[in-house]
């Protein structure tokens, strides 16, 4: 069936010899099968019959049209889905990104974790061994200081037991100078006789 051009949208169908001949045999067609009461008239018969009428008659004048239409449409949504795929390839893209830079994050601040505790240790040890350097030197010189007082006092209580022991043999002397005193003497004349 060939058809002239469109006009606003709508086919109109060209009157050839194949179209008539067509057409005149479904129109026979149909009055054979009514007149044999092969096809009976009632509701649903002819619903059925306009259903398929209108069918043919649809493909036949608006089946380009459709059939464009759906090729539109159908490029339309292909050239959205290409787009959305770019979309959702630039996001992935993006967010790839943002993972590769928050493991960066994290690499560098575990390792500025790993270098603060070790500056911190260092420090702490440092500290520790300083603290530990002046606690021994002040403890020194207070040991010092303790046994220079130490040594002080030794020596003063020395003094004073030798001069309280002097003055109690001074004293303990001039009491008993009467009887030492012969004594001594009777002594140092024995110790004569003998040299």
């Amino acid at each position: 069936m060939t058809t002239s051009p469109v006009q606003s949208g709508i086919r109109v169908p060209s009157f050839t010899q194949e179209n008539l001949s067509l057409g005149f045999g479904a129109l026979l067609a149909f009055f054979v099968l009514s007149s044999k009461h092969i096809l009976i008239y009632n509701e649903e018969t002819l619903v059925v019959l306009c259903f398929f009428g209108f069918l043919i008659f649809s493909v036949r004048m608006f089946g380009d049209s459709f059939t464009n239409s759906l090729n539109e449409r159908s490029a339309f949504i292909a050239q959205e889905l290409r787009a959305s795929v770019r979309a959702k390839e630039n996001l992935l893209r993006e967010l790839l990104g943002e993972y590769e830079k928050q493991l960066g994050f994290h690499t560098f601040f575990q390792g500025l974790n790993e270098f603060s505790h070790a500056e911190l240790h260092a420090l702490s040890a440092q500290r520790n061994a300083a603290l530990h350097s002046l606690f021994s030197h002040q403890i020194q010189q207070k040991l010092k200081s303790l046994v220079l007082t130490q040594n002080a006092l030794q020596e003063k209580l020395q003094t004073n037991f030798q001069k309280g022991f002097r003055g109690s043999v001074l004293e303990e002397f001039q009491f008993s100078k009467k009887t030492l005193k012969s004594k001594l003497i009777q002594q140092s004349l024995q110790d004569l006789k003998l040299s």
